[in-house]
């Protein structure tokens, strides 16, 4: 079939009418990285959008679409990949990696590549640090899981993420369970970091005392960053190379980004208030 279209292509001198070409289509990254624990679903990794030899996007499909994985310079990676023809000129390209590391992604269209390639990481999921939290917080399901005690008064509780980051890009979820209150926080932060937190209505940071922490909050939503309620998750892409930090919710589409963060380790932050709390990291 390749063979074929190659033919008629070098014939016309062009592609086919309403057949994809390689040189003008594009493909659109879903995600930075993934967490292990997805290891068992087929990632929406990418998106491509084909358009035609001038440059019209296509608003059909039917063409033949392949994708291989460059394995990173460090390991034999490799991913079982498939390709769905959304039948409107868009591919959605989805994969399951068999071991961590980074992921680079061609595309063909007629086996020829695209313009674009799509860098991914495939790493360990996020948890909570336990040396790094309120007392007053408990954690499980592997720290994964944070709840606030149902004894005591109310009043903020800070923990932190266990992974450092202050090379390259990482992506994670933090969902805010249903219980609790309007007043929780969701971000970055770098350290050393206190359990004394100041907060001001309208500023598009919570400063902590000797730290930068950038959040998504609730009651005191930052005009920048997308505001929270329980029951909602929030997508968080951290690229410490471009200096950026994204904060999408989920429920509401709403997505705001810092673009100019400090040159520093970050850690993931969740600052919780009130008893009966429960904050989920992934």
């Amino acid at each position: 079939e390749d063979a074929i279209l190659a033919f008629a292509k070098d014939i016309v001198g062009s592609a086919l009418p309403c057949q994809a070409d390689a040189s003008q289509s594009s493909l659109e990254p879903s995600s930075m990285s993934f967490s292990e624990d997805s290891s068992d679903e087929l990632l929406k990794v990418a998106v491509m959008q084909a358009f035609d030899s001038e440059g019209r996007r296509a608003t059909n499909g039917g063409d033949r679409v392949t994708a291989k994985w460059q394995a990173s310079p460090s390991g034999n990676n490799e991913c079982e990949v498939k390709i769905g023809d959304k039948g409107n000129g868009r591919y959605e390209i989805r994969a399951r990696p068999r071991e961590l590391g980074e992921y680079k992604l061609q595309v063909f269209i007629y086996s020829e590549a695209i313009p674009d390639t799509v860098t991914f990481f495939y790493k360990k999921g996020q948890t909570f640090d336990a040396l790094e939290c309120n007392p007053d917080l408990q954690l499980s399901q592997n720290s994964r899981v944070a709840t606030f005690g149902n004894t005591g008064s109310d009043h903020y509780a800070i923990v932190l993420g266990s992974a450092g980051m202050s090379q390259g890009r990482h992506s994670w979820k933090v969902t805010i369970h249903p219980k609790g209150y309007d007043w929780q926080a969701v971000g970055v932060s770098s350290k050393p970091l206190t359990s004394w937190i100041s907060c001001e209505s309208g500023s598009q940071s919570f400063r902590t005392t000797g730290g930068d922490t950038f959040v998504s909050s609730g009651a005191q939503a930052a005009s920048t960053f997308p505001a929270i309620s329980p029951g909602d998750t929030l997508q968080l892409q951290l690229d410490c190379d471009a200096h950026t930090l994204c904060i999408t919710n989920e429920r509401t589409d709403a997505t705001a980004s810092i673009t100019d963060l400090p040159d520093k380790e970050y850690f993931a932050y969740v600052n919780m208030y009130g008893r009966g709390s429960v904050v989920e990291i992934k």
